[in-house]
This record gives C-alpha cells, structure tokens and sequence, in this order.
C-alpha cells in the first residue's frame, strides 16, 4: 500500500495449500511452513491487518490531497 516497509531476505516465502506466506526471513519461513497453526493463525488476522493498510492508506491519500 506504500505505507508500510521492511526489509526482508528474498528467500524468506513460503507457499502453503497454494498461497504465497511472505515472512521476515528464511528461519521464520521455515518455522511458519512446519507449523500450521500459525497459518490459521495468520489467516484469522489477515482481515484485521488488511483493514489497517487500507485505513492507512486512505488517511495518507487524504493528508496528501487537503495539503494541496
């Protein structure tokens, strides 16, 4: 969304029952893709982060927009 960066190891995907699991690194990958709790996990939560980006997002758009 252009609001929220990191740096990570390219290496550091795993695709799990045919989706892409970005993590931090390849340990973190590694331990994500041996452990399918944190895929339920992940999943349970990825609504809750998503709705963060997007709020985010659209607040910036609209500082970025009254600025002007």
């Amino acid at each position: 969304m252009g609001t929220v960066t990191t740096n990570i190891d390219p290496k550091a995907w795993r695709i799990i029952e045919g989706k892409l699991y970005i993590n931090y690194d390849p340990g973190a990958a590694d331990g994500f893709a041996k452990n399918p709790t944190k895929v339920v996990n992940s999943q349970k939560h990825w609504t809750e982060v998503q709705h963060t980006l997007v709020s985010e997002k659209l607040q910036a758009d609209w500082r970025q927009n009254t600025a002007r």
